[in-house]
Protein backbone atom coordinates (compact mmCIF):
# COMPACT_ATOMS: atom_id res chain seq x y z
CA UNK A 1 0.00 0.00 0.00
CA UNK A 2 1.42 3.35 -1.02
CA UNK A 3 0.53 5.97 1.60
CA UNK A 4 -0.47 9.33 0.16
CA UNK A 5 -1.06 12.74 1.74
CA UNK A 6 -4.73 12.38 0.80
CA UNK A 7 -4.86 9.07 2.67
CA UNK A 8 -3.31 10.68 5.78
CA UNK A 9 -5.92 13.45 5.64
CA UNK A 10 -8.77 10.94 5.30
CA UNK A 11 -7.53 8.85 8.23
CA UNK A 12 -7.30 11.99 10.39
CA UNK A 13 -10.81 13.00 9.37
CA UNK A 14 -12.25 9.57 10.25
CA UNK A 15 -10.68 9.70 13.72
CA UNK A 16 -11.60 13.38 14.19
CA UNK A 17 -15.29 12.75 13.42
CA UNK A 18 -15.82 9.27 14.90
CA UNK A 19 -13.83 9.38 18.15
CA UNK A 20 -15.76 12.23 19.86
CA UNK A 21 -18.98 10.21 19.45
CA UNK A 22 -17.54 7.64 21.84
CA UNK A 23 -15.86 9.86 24.43
CA UNK A 24 -17.32 11.14 27.69
CA UNK A 25 -18.20 14.85 27.82
CA UNK A 26 -15.16 15.47 30.03
CA UNK A 27 -12.80 14.71 27.12
CA UNK A 28 -12.49 17.05 24.13
CA UNK A 29 -10.48 16.17 21.02
CA UNK A 30 -8.47 19.23 20.05
CA UNK A 31 -6.38 18.00 17.13
CA UNK A 32 -5.72 14.82 15.15
CA UNK A 33 -2.54 14.27 13.13
CA UNK A 34 -1.65 11.31 10.91
CA UNK A 35 1.91 10.57 9.89
CA UNK A 36 3.94 7.87 8.21
CA UNK A 37 6.05 5.59 10.39
CA UNK A 38 8.50 2.89 9.34
CA UNK A 39 7.01 -0.49 10.08
CA UNK A 40 8.75 -3.87 10.17
CA UNK A 41 7.89 -4.77 6.59
CA UNK A 42 6.52 -1.52 5.19
CA UNK A 43 5.45 1.98 6.14
CA UNK A 44 2.36 2.40 8.31
CA UNK A 45 0.05 5.24 9.26
CA UNK A 46 0.21 6.42 12.87
CA UNK A 47 -2.39 8.75 14.36
CA UNK A 48 -1.79 11.14 17.24
CA UNK A 49 -4.82 12.53 19.07
CA UNK A 50 -4.38 15.64 21.20
CA UNK A 51 -7.15 15.98 23.77
CA UNK A 52 -8.17 18.06 26.75
CA UNK A 53 -9.40 16.39 29.86
CA UNK A 54 -8.28 14.00 32.56
CA UNK A 55 -6.45 10.89 31.33
CA UNK A 56 -8.37 8.78 33.85
CA UNK A 57 -11.55 9.54 31.87
CA UNK A 58 -10.17 7.71 28.80
CA UNK A 59 -11.53 4.19 28.88
CA UNK A 60 -8.86 1.80 27.50
CA UNK A 61 -11.46 -0.83 26.56
CA UNK A 62 -13.44 1.76 24.56
CA UNK A 63 -10.26 2.98 22.82
CA UNK A 64 -9.38 -0.59 21.80
CA UNK A 65 -12.93 -1.13 20.56
CA UNK A 66 -12.70 2.14 18.60
CA UNK A 67 -9.69 0.76 16.71
CA UNK A 68 -11.82 -2.19 15.60
CA UNK A 69 -14.87 -0.08 14.78
CA UNK A 70 -13.01 2.17 12.34
CA UNK A 71 -11.33 -0.72 10.46
CA UNK A 72 -14.12 -0.90 7.82
CA UNK A 73 -13.91 2.87 7.28
CA UNK A 74 -10.16 2.63 6.82
CA UNK A 75 -10.56 -0.26 4.38
CA UNK A 76 -12.99 1.90 2.37
CA UNK A 77 -10.20 4.43 1.77
CA UNK A 78 -7.58 1.79 0.95
CA UNK A 79 -5.88 1.43 4.34
CA UNK A 80 -5.49 -2.29 4.97
CA UNK A 81 -2.82 -2.21 7.71
CA UNK A 82 -3.19 -1.68 11.44
CA UNK A 83 -3.31 2.03 12.28
CA UNK A 84 -1.95 2.64 15.78
CA UNK A 85 -3.48 5.59 17.60
CA UNK A 86 -1.70 7.43 20.41
CA UNK A 87 -3.44 9.79 22.81
CA UNK A 88 -1.73 12.71 24.46
CA UNK A 89 -3.11 15.34 26.76
CA UNK A 90 -2.32 18.85 25.58
CA UNK A 91 -0.95 19.64 29.03
CA UNK A 92 1.47 16.69 28.82
CA UNK A 93 3.13 18.21 25.76
CA UNK A 94 2.81 21.83 26.83
CA UNK A 95 0.41 22.88 24.06
CA UNK A 96 -1.25 26.24 24.39
CA UNK A 97 -4.86 26.93 23.50
CA UNK A 98 -3.93 28.41 20.11
CA UNK A 99 -4.83 27.22 16.63
CA UNK A 100 -6.63 23.95 17.21
CA UNK A 101 -9.01 22.16 14.97
CA UNK A 102 -11.44 21.64 17.79
CA UNK A 103 -14.00 18.89 17.47
CA UNK A 104 -17.29 18.59 19.31
CA UNK A 105 -17.31 17.19 22.80
CA UNK A 106 -18.07 13.54 23.30
CA UNK A 107 -21.76 12.89 23.60
CA UNK A 108 -21.76 9.48 25.19
CA UNK A 109 -20.72 8.57 28.70
CA UNK A 110 -17.91 6.02 28.93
Amino acid sequence: MAITAEMLDKVSEIVRTELPKRLPESIRVRRVESEIWDGIENEIIHVLVFYEGDRKDLNPRMLNQFDLEIEPMLLDIGVDDVVPISYTNREEVGESGGADSETPQGDRPA
